[in-house]
């Protein structure tokens, strides 16, 4: 065995020749093999050679019986021989580190259970190559292709998640810039930023893991946009879709926390954009269940926060209005995905809950019983919010808190109607009417200039939806799509020509063809985005 795994074209073309005879050699006795390898050799080389060979004939043997015993075998092997391993491995060694993580990679894909035998000094050894300082980060990033395990391994004790949470961070610290727009397009720096930031958003999907989940939120929300926003969006919505309610309400719950903490240690941005940007993407792809466990537990201190009175300094009223702000776009979220009979009617368990709270409280005493305490409540304080204004001589971040406020209330607003009324002059009287909410979310001191031409392409952005979406129901008219050719007598032909770039596409086709290709390729669409242009008018919050 020994002989045979010496890297050399004569021991290959031998491996290749009598594959099938080592074949039932190796894997029939690989447990005492490898044993004898490291314990006796003490050939870490030799021992991560017989084990990667090994894998390879696993994979092309026909007996599958044979193939699970070696693979439990080699699973089991390294773990019992870890710490030789390790010693075997020191730390300042980063070729024999490559290898031990390239053998780790291969061993993790066969051995299922890898996570659930392998101890604390797993992780720790991991743990270790993140951290430190000496290694560099091309060795890191290879590491890393080991974190879904890791993360695994981590689960399974109470006390190792904290440890996963301190390396990640302490990693990030060290190589992740402050800001992803530091780094320069078309940079390799950039392309290598991005690849390990996908890493740990593929492992946030599949786990759902909140230690993932606030390294990805920390790190994203030191700016306004991350450089892998859209990949950020993406990753919540997959999180959201294949992991069970237990989960993800402790992962969203980490959200939460970090937006109603008190102690002053997340900034107002911050948590606003741990509600704008991780929480209510997050809740509007949620299944109704998880929505009800979710808001059950808030529910009290979201009612509570939207009836606070502005009192104090700008310190004391930039907390208060960073509160109501979240509370209100959290409340937005709660009736864009509900239906009445959940928000507004009697019986259900959150209308149910919302009027003890709001009757012990007193925050709304004119309340009937009817289960549309909460819905009246709402609209009074955002009625009400809607004359709160700021003084002359404040800073302007303060201005700028405050129309984000008005913004996020008139997007309250908007849900809630939307939600409980199907009558147009009321949508007219609760959201349009009122003709003084312009000036409160449009900075009116700002020049606005709308050019003919554009001296450069705006880029597009995706704007989250938060209105309801079962609005759009079979009442509308379809839309039926037809080719620009008929068009050709008409002085809108070299317009239309110049933009229609699927005539070619839609050679041959009938219009009614079309029209359902079309239909198709947009309900591939998520349906929680819009695609607005990233001029002044389109990345506005309300739009």
């Amino acid at each position: 065995i020994s002989t045979i795994c010496e890297d050399s074209r004569e021991h290959r073309s031998f491996v290749l020749k009598y594959r099938k005879q080592l074949s039932n050699l190796l894997l029939s006795n690989l447990s005492s093999i490898l044993s004898n390898v490291i314990e006796v050799k003490k050939s870490l080389k030799l021992f991560l050679r017989i084990g990667e060979l090994s894998i390879k004939l696993m994979s092309e043997t026909k007996n599958e019986k044979l193939a699970k015993q070696a693979a439990t075998a080699i699973g089991k092997v390294t773990l019992k021989n870890w710490m030789r391993i390790c010693e075997a491995c020191p730390l300042s060694q980063e070729g024999s580190i490559l290898q031990l993580i390239y053998y780790l990679i291969k061993v993790t894909s066969v051995f299922a259970t890898f996570h659930e035998e392998a101890g604390p000094e797993v992780l720790s050894w991991w743990c270790d190559i993140l951290q430190s300082t000496r290694i560099r980060l091309k060795v890191k990033h290879k590491a890393l292709a080991l974190l879904l395990t890791m993360e695994k391994v981590a689960s399974m004790k109470e006390e190792l998640p904290l440890k996963l949470k301190r390396c990640l961070i302490d990693f990030s610290s060290q190589h992740f810039p402050v800001k992803s727009l530091e780094l320069k397009e078309g940079t390799l720096e950039l392309n290598e930023y991005q690849s390990i930031f996908r890493i740990f958003l593929k492992v946030l999907e599949e786990r759902a893991s909140p230690v993932i989940f606030y390294l990805v939120l920390s790190v994203a929300c030191r700016e306004e946009e991350h450089v892998c926003e859209t990949d950020i969006q993406d990753s919540i919505f997959k999180m959201m879709n294949k992991n069970s309610t237990d989960v993800l309400v402790k992962t969203l719950n980490v959200a939460w926390e970090i937006f109603d903490e008190s102690s002053g240690e997340f900034s107002s941005n911050i948590k606003l954009a741990t509600v704008s940007r991780f929480l209510l993407p997050a809740l509007l792809s949620a299944s109704s269940h998880l929505i009800i466990v979710f808001y059950k537990e808030k529910l009290e201190r979201l009612l509570k926060v939207v009836g606070d009175i502005l009192r104090g300094g700008e310190e004391s009223k930039v907390k208060t209005l960073t509160s109501k702000c979240g509370s209100f776009l959290l409340f937005g979220a709660l009736y864009s995905k509900m239906d009445q009979a959940q928000v507004h009617s009697k019986g259900s368990e959150l209308t149910t809950l919302a009027a003890d709270v709001l009757r012990i409280s007193n925050l709304f005493p004119q309340g009937k019983g009817d289960g549309k305490e909460m819905s009246s409540f709402l609209v009074k304080s955002i009625t009400e919010s809607r004359k709160e204004t700021f003084q002359e001589g404040c800073s302007e971040d303060f201005k700028n808190l405050f129309r984000t406020f008005h913004c996020s209330i008139q997007n309250c607003m908007i849900s809630v109607i939307s939600c409980i009324q199907n009558i147009e002059k009321l949508y007219n009287h609760f959201i349009f009417k009122d003709g003084s909410i312009w000036a409160t979310i449009i900075d009116t001191e700002k020049e606005i200039k709308f050019e003919m031409e554009q001296e450069q392409l705006k880029t597009r952005r995706r704007q989250l939806v938060t209105i309801r979406q079962n609005a759009q129901d079979s009442t509308m008219p379809a839309t039926n799509y037809i080719q620009s050719h008929y068009l050709s007598d008409s002085s809108l032909s070299q317009d239309i020509g110049h933009y229609d770039f699927t005539s070619s596409l839609n050679e041959g086709l009938s219009d009614t063809a079309i029209t359902a290709r079309v239909n198709e390729q947009l309900s591939s669409v998520a349906c929680h985005f819009l695609e607005l242009e990233g001029d002044e008018l389109g990345s506005h919050p309300c739009m």
